[in-house]
């Protein structure tokens, strides 16, 4: 489990700020930069600010940046919080990924997890990268700002939901429904596999249909972030959330 994070992201910096200050170990402000915007906001949540030269940060900002945010990691959500999460919301948009193996992959899709308004994205415990400095870096602050949960058993989550009213779609190239033609209702999960190996067979059966994004011969799959960000468009398309 990562213990610390630096996050040089001023949009993601004013949210953590905003609404979960007590993240935020040390605001670190540049040398020539003491009346940086972020100064103020940060002494109003009690955020202790420290100044000096952004070329101490090289590896984590480029030279640009004049306020880096060293945060304790956003933890890990429990099972047993999820029905909680999902019933302050009227149309909630669930994330369910099986088995993704790369940081990068898992990085970029969190990123277009919370810029989609995803409500909560569903790792399981075995068989999927971590949230490692790789995925938290490619993510660029989404890993720290969606609601991440690790489950014991995929499956049973995705029973768990469809007792919650949520209709569950899979991801799968052979499927016969198109993505876009399909009308999405107010409890949407999507359920997506890693490129190579798609879905296990079981979490396939567990889903209430199976959709497919339709693709130019000679191409066998879109990259899963990429398919991802389809997906969550496309609801939030249908739900009108321009």
């Amino acid at each position: 489990m990562l213990s610390e994070s630096y996050i040089s992201s001023l949009q993601v910096i004013k949210i953590l700020l905003h609404r979960y200050p007590k993240r935020i170990m040390t605001l670190w402000i540049a040398d020539d930069s003491p009346a940086h915007p972020m100064v103020e906001l940060a002494h109003q949540q009690q955020v202790v600010v420290k100044y000096r030269s952004m070329s101490d940060w090289i590896g984590v900002a480029d030279g640009s940046v004049k306020c880096v945010a060293h945060c304790y990691p956003a933890p890990i959500r429990a099972e047993q919080e999820l029905p909680a999460l999902l019933a302050k919301v009227d149309t909630p948009l669930v994330l369910l990924l099986d088995r993704i193996t790369d940081p990068q992959n898992l990085g970029a899709i969190l990123r277009t997890a919370y810029g989609m308004g995803v409500t909560a994205v569903i790792l399981p415990k075995h068989h999927s990268v971590k949230l490692t400095d790789t995925v938290r870096h490619v993510s660029c602050g989404g890993a720290d700002l969606v609601d991440v949960f690790v489950v014991t058993n995929l499956g049973h989550t995705i029973e768990q939901l469809k007792t919650w009213g949520f209709w569950v779609y899979g991801a799968a190239a052979t499927a016969n429904s198109i993505l876009w033609r399909v009308s999405l209702p107010n409890k949407v999960a999507f359920v997506l596999g890693a490129e190579d190996k798609g879905l296990r067979v079981r979490t396939r059966k567990l889903c209430d249909q199976l959709i497919h994004i339709p693709i130019a011969p000679g191409i066998d799959s879109f990259n899963v972030s990429v398919a991802t960000g389809m997906f969550l468009y496309e609801c939030q398309r249908q739900r009108g959330n321009h």
